[in-house]
């Protein structure tokens, strides 16, 4: 029965491991981590960040404030913050409760009411709890107060697996490694034999993921364009673009850079990288977009639209301009 369904018995075994434990408890060693990792990320793409006012706003769903808490004193050193009493203050008079999610509009709007030249907002989209594990996933965006412009944006995810369990588990979860290594080995007898060589490089999944979400959430815009010409033109203008963007990554040399060190596959990596952060700030605007014109396209609309055709294009020519690195 066991060899016949070693994936049915794992799931099984898994279950009652995780069953035997109680919730973990959440606290700031949990989230530092995650907040170390975005003020590297946002300093990284942000150079001269420790000569802006940074203002970090209230984050939405967060729990007990331990999110931002932890996000001030990762860049307490990296950048200049703003008075924590001083944001507070603003945001009890603008009547915004720390669960609510402010857009790239407002956050412009109340950086500038508290004299910063960037602000720092987001929203935790998930932080649930399972017996022994947690799942967390933070979006995070920085805007410059003055353009009302994104600089940066990026999430973090991370899975975390309470100490507990070896308490509590003990002897099964040894029992249970073993199973999944016999199950494994089991699979790949099955399988091709296993190549050393990767073929894909997680770059270019990444350039992929990010093209192809930004196409999709600027289709879902469509039927809102329809009583607007020269919004719905603009976005079909966008989508075109996008289209584009997607083709183009796709001529890219595929591979590793990593393993196979051609120039082309390392030039090719350079290349995606630098799409690839780009498109994500531009998913982060045609959400903000969404959500500032949720009834209806207005007239303004189309000024937004035009700043992310114009990013499009950008990209666009990026990825031409190497024909280097194309196949």
């Amino acid at each position: 029965m066991i060899m016949k369904s070693p994936g049915r018995f794992c799931l099984a075994a898994t279950a009652l491991l995780f069953a035997s434990t109680a919730f973990a408890e959440v606290n700031a060693a949990f989230v530092k981590p995650i907040a170390q990792r975005a003020g590297v990320s946002v300093s990284a793409a942000i150079p001269n960040l420790d000569e802006k006012r940074l203002v970090i706003a209230p984050i939405a769903d967060d729990r007990e404030g331990i999110v931002r808490e932890e996000l001030i004193a990762a860049l307490a050193t990296r950048a200049s913050l703003a008075e924590r009493q001083r944001i507070d203050l603003v945001f009890e008079e603008q009547k915004i409760q720390g669960s609510a999610v402010i857009d790239q509009k407002t956050a412009s709007r109340l950086g500038k009411l508290i004299g910063g030249d960037t602000i720092l907002y987001g929203r935790v989209r998930r932080w649930t709890e399972y017996p022994g594990i947690i799942r967390f996933d933070l979006v995070l965006t920085l805007t410059d107060v003055e353009r009302g412009e994104v600089l940066w944006s990026d999430s973090f995810q991370r899975d975390w697996t309470s100490p507990k369990l070896w308490y509590v588990g003990g002897g099964l979860a040894l029992v249970l490694a073993a199973l999944m290594i016999v199950f494994v080995v089991w699979r790949r007898a099955k399988q091709r034999p296993f190549e050393i060589h990767a073929t894909h490089s997680p770059l270019q999944d990444l350039s992929l993921s990010h093209a192809d979400n930004a196409l999709t959430r600027a289709r879902n815009l469509e039927p809102r364009a329809q009583s607007n010409a020269g919004i719905a033109e603009a976005l079909r203008g966008l989508i075109t673009d996008l289209r584009t963007v997607r083709d183009k990554l796709r001529q890219l040399p595929e591979g590793n850079p990593n393993v196979q060190k051609e120039p082309a596959l390392i030039r090719g990596a350079e290349i995606r990288g630098e799409a690839a952060r780009k498109l994500q700030v531009m998913v982060a605007e045609i959400e903000d977009l969404a959500a500032q014109h949720d009834d209806g396209f207005q007239r303004e609309a189309e000024s937004a639209l035009a700043r992310l055709r114009s990013k499009a294009g950008n990209i666009s020519a990026d990825l031409a301009s190497h024909p280097s690195a194309l196949r």
